[in-house]
């Protein structure tokens, strides 16, 4: 092994003692690492990574004081460049996005055993772009671009306003209720319920009500707008 490789320097960011222990002494016979040090928040990350100066981070999604991804985020904007591999209890795709579109080196489930932590290490130093589990170079970009374009229509549902009348209206089309009976239940006139809808198609730029529907059934951050999701 090299010298340049015994001087390595790692951080592990976890908010548990024994996951910080535990990870160290999972690869500290890889002989990758020279010193480690350790933070248990992004605060302590930050002071660290700017006195210890590490080459490579663990970094875990769930902080006392901050998301991972937020860290990440901060740490690249400020001109970190060394590598960070998260390694957390989510499995959920939307944060293997996330956490690529911050600035990560790689994603890992905490439950992945030394054999995968040790894969995930050499992909990362010898250059990959992303190391995520069974995901290629190929299939990381699909994702990715897929994931892009779900990310876009969902900023865009975001700037859309709605008012407490026209999100209860949205939630009563939802439901399946007709004019009349969104009327009845909301105490309004038929009329002044289709002005709401026509208010929403304009808005949401949907044709129709079967789209304007069909667009809240495949967009969760929708459903939780209008009350479906809580």
């Amino acid at each position: 092994m090299s010298s340049t490789v015994n001087k390595r320097k790692l951080l592990i960011v976890d908010d548990h003692l024994m996951v910080r222990k535990g990870m160290w002494s999972l690869i500290q016979d890889l002989n990758l690492f020279s010193e480690y040090r350790e933070a248990s928040n992004g605060a302590e990350t930050l002071k660290l990574v700017s006195e210890f100066k590490p080459d490579f981070l663990f970094v875990d999604i769930s902080l006392p004081d901050t998301l991972g991804t937020e860290l990440i985020q901060q740490l690249r904007d400020t001109g970190y460049s060394g590598h960070i591999l998260v390694l957390t209890i989510h499995d959920e795709e939307e944060y293997i996005y996330r956490c690529y579109k911050a600035g990560a080196s790689g994603f890992l489930h905490k439950s992945s055993d030394k054999e995968e932590l040790e894969k995930a290490l050499y992909a990362i130093l010898g250059g990959i772009e992303f190391y995520v589990k069974n995901m290629n170079r190929e299939s990381l970009r699909s994702f990715i671009a897929n994931y892009d374009e779900e990310y876009k229509e969902t900023l865009m549902l975001e700037r859309v306003i709605l008012t407490n009348r026209e999100r209860e209206v949205f939630y009563k089309l939802y439901l399946g209720r007709t004019i009349e009976e969104a009327a009845n239940e909301m105490n309004l006139s038929p009329r002044t319920i289709e002005v709401y809808r026509t208010n929403l198609l304009t808005k949401y730029g949907c044709k129709n009500v079967q789209e304007l529907l069909y667009l809240a059934r495949s967009n969760d951050y929708l459903l939780r707008k209008i009350g479906e999701i809580k």
